[in-house]
């Protein structure tokens, strides 16, 4: 609950086992959550490695690390949010971190997962390209 901090910091008697509560609840999820992700990807990695054609499993391993890539993502900041201890952290600081989740996170998805079209690629190169020739 993002109001949840908030109320443990101006509460006049003792918190400790809401903290703990909260902490345990979130690493729950948390742990769950990941471990299905993580099983799901070790189950795909063994089918790709079981391919019988190199390019099929060079195109299943670039689909899969862009998902890996927006995953990652994903939990980094789901780990610092909602594993910290809620009173140590400043309230204001929840908010910036729980915008930048919202917001920023979601941004780089369209062009992780575009970056696997071959004619983004070569788009994104000659831009590249382009860039470091005016710099000569």
């Amino acid at each position: 609950n993002c109001a949840d901090p908030a109320l443990i910091k101006i509460a006049c008697g003792r918190v400790h086992i809401k903290e703990r509560t909260m902490i345990v609840i979130a690493g729950i999820n948390f742990t769950y959550s990941l471990s299905v992700v993580l099983i799901s990807c070790t189950l795909i990695i063994a089918a790709v490695l079981h391919m019988r054609s190199a390019d099929g499993r060079r195109k299943a391993f670039s689909t899969c690390g862009s998902h890996l890539t927006a995953v990652t993502m994903f939990y980094g900041i789901l780990c610092f949010m909602y594993l910290r201890r809620p009173p140590e952290e400043s309230v204001e600081q929840g908010r910036v971190v729980a915008g930048f989740y919202t917001t920023v996170v979601p941004r780089p998805n369209p062009m992780i997962y575009s970056l696997r079209n071959k004619d983004v690629k070569e788009a994104v190169n000659k831009a590249i390209v382009k860039a470091n020739l005016r710099q000569w």
